[in-house]
């Protein structure tokens, strides 16, 4: 019975590390900031949308960490160009390197690759890749369409109103007073 109990742990780090991908679990909540520095066949900077851009929106970094979460490995050699060269910068200073390939045209997967094991790549969902697509090689703003026609919204309250998070353990959240402070659910 001892043995039992010992091997169901065992069993079950088994049966979810193979649910992963090779990357772990990437949380969104610790990164700070992703830079693509796109990377030109030809040698021509102007050829791609930007030749390096920074995103700190936490919009962007949510929609980049599921498009990680939710790849898949893909099977075989691998042979190909690299578009842009991906850092995530966490919130603690460190730093992760990969390489992502989205091209301009919509309807297709994406293709990442973790630059420590570049012999293993994972594609990117059609779905997942367009919204991606849509915000890199976007001109001008790299807002975040979140289906609404406004850009902005405002909401008058005259009583406190609570925001809570519940995407991942731990659920966090905030209250708004009506005097404008914020608290902090704890």
């Amino acid at each position: 019975m001892k043995r039992l109990l010992l091997m169901v742990p065992v069993l079950l780090a088994v049966l979810l590390s193979g649910c992963q991908n090779a990357f772990g679990f990437i949380n969104a909540r610790w990164i700070s900031e992703i830079t693509l520095d796109f990377q030109s066949q030809d040698g021509k900077a102007e050829d791609g949308p930007f030749e390096s851009k920074t995103f700190t929106d936490p919009a962007f970094i949510k929609l980049m960490a599921d498009a990680m979460n939710g790849s898949k490995r893909i099977s075989g050699e691998l042979d190909y160009g690299v578009e842009f060269r991906m850092k995530l910068t966490y919130g603690d200073g460190y730093t992760e390197n990969y390489i992502l390939n989205l091209g301009e045209d919509s309807g297709n997967l994406g293709l990442l690759v973790s630059e420590e094991n570049s012999g293993k790549g994972y594609s990117v969902s059609v779905k997942n890749a367009d919204k991606l697509r849509k915000l890199v090689y976007a001109k001008g703003s790299s807002a975040i369409d979140t289906g609404s026609e406004a850009a902005e919204a405002s909401v008058a309250v005259n009583r406190p109103v609570t925001i809570l998070q519940s995407d991942l353990f731990p659920v966090t959240g905030f209250t708004l007073n009506s005097d404008h402070s914020v608290q902090e659910l704890v």
